[in-house]
């Protein structure tokens, strides 16, 4: 199951791959910026794509490591200590 970032992140990268000036942009505006905005979109697309699989690394990394982090209730025994303390106090 993928998180709300993820998702998000594969929906931009979607529309920005999917980006055509042809399609999208009057022909005015295409013909002065359409191939410059064409390779920005392509490049964003890629970084959002990059960005997608690094979240969901992230994602399978902590679920992996949840088990040990997650609802421990640790207990901290000062025994040892209690005992040099007093042998240094003698």
């Amino acid at each position: 199951m993928a998180s709300g970032a993820r998702k998000l992140t594969r929906v931009l990268r979607d529309a920005c791959v999917a980006f055509d000036p042809e399609i999208h942009l009057p022909a005015g505006v295409r013909e002065r910026v359409g191939s410059d905005l064409a390779k920005q979109a392509q490049k964003l697309g890629k970084t959002l794509g990059n960005l997608s699989r690094t979240i969901g690394q992230v994602e399978q990394m902590l679920r992996a490591y949840q088990p040990f982090v997650y609802d421990n209730d640790l207990v901290f025994r000062t025994d040892g200590l209690r005992l040099c303390n007093a042998t240094l106090e003698r």
